[in-house]
């Protein structure tokens, strides 16, 4: 094998593990499409000012725990996601929601939002100083 071929195998190996991640991250959190959305009209441009989160996996994915019982997003999304680094596909901003978060006790954002503390997530994506990746 010449290194041509093993550089390719590595990026291909790498490719695999990141879809395989991706899939993970996907299975921890449950999603919702435009389609399931009554915002379908004006759910890019939210998505593009920061108001929501979206994931992209073939086709936009919105993890659902971001919007209330009528499909509206909860008031403190957007300003958690002023404090995120900014994040074309959302994937990086994703796994800081599902990762151990030191401001939390060790607890995922999620894990937080879901028992009801949006305002202590809030207040850790004010402090937060996590680049994702480069």
């Amino acid at each position: 094998m010449n290194s041509d071929e093993r550089d390719d195998s590595i990026e291909e190996r790498n490719h695999i593990t990141l879809l395989a991640v991706r899939r993970e991250m996907l299975a921890r959190v449950a999603c919702l499409t435009s389609q399931d959305l009554p915002l379908r009209v004006g759910l890019t441009e939210l998505r593009k000012t920061d108001m929501v989160l979206g994931v992209f996996d073939h086709a936009w994915r919105y993890p659902a725990f971001q919007f209330d019982c009528d499909g509206r997003p909860q008031p403190e999304m957007s300003e958690i996601l002023k404090h995120l680094n900014p994040d074309k596909c959302g994937w990086d901003r994703l796994q800081w929601f599902l990762d151990s978060n030191p401001t939390l006790s060790g607890r995922s954002p999620l894990e937080v939002w879901l028992n009801g503390d949006r305002t202590a997530v809030l207040e850790a994506s004010r402090r937060e100083v996590w680049q994702g990746r480069d």
